[in-house]
């Protein structure tokens, strides 16, 4: 499982996209954030039904920041291997595919894991100073 995310602010953090291989139709993806709080990635172990009353495929545990555990449901519940790439902050120089080099100016909302209610948090993250112009900058009027 490939996961990328965005830090919004200490108790929010944002899953911008996840990328897993599985071949049922139809899955239910349930995030929680236990930063400041006792609780352990185990104690979220347990998949149960979410609010619609499916099973949950896969639930993903933030705390501090970062991804701590992701448990799948495969006859029951167990651990799965994850590698999370953290996106860089707004306003970073970064480099392209094809080696340009690009500031990253937008990041889309994807899933908004917070321990609470955040008023802050936009459909997407924007750069409110951008540190400089750059002619040779390819993502003027593009998302890298």
């Amino acid at each position: 499982i490939e996961i990328f995310t965005a830090r919004h602010s200490d108790t929010t953090h944002r899953i911008v996209h996840l990328h897993l291989n599985d071949i049922r139709e139809d899955i239910a993806i349930d995030a929680v954030n236990i930063t400041g709080t006792d609780k352990t990635t185990a104690d979220f172990k347990q998949l149960k039904k979410d609010t619609t009353g499916r099973l949950l495929s896969y639930r993903i545990v933030v705390k501090d920041s970062k991804v701590k555990a992701v448990y799948h449901h495969s006859g029951k519940s167990k651990p799965a291997k994850f590698v999370e790439t953290l996106l860089p902050p707004l306003g970073s120089l970064v480099s392209l595919r094809d080696g340009a080099l690009a500031t990253l100016l937008w990041v889309p909302a994807g899933m908004v894991v917070s321990t609470e209610a955040d008023p802050g948090v936009d459909p997407r993250q924007k750069a409110e100073h951008v540190p400089y112009a750059n002619e040779a900058c390819k993502c003027r009027r593009k998302h890298p």
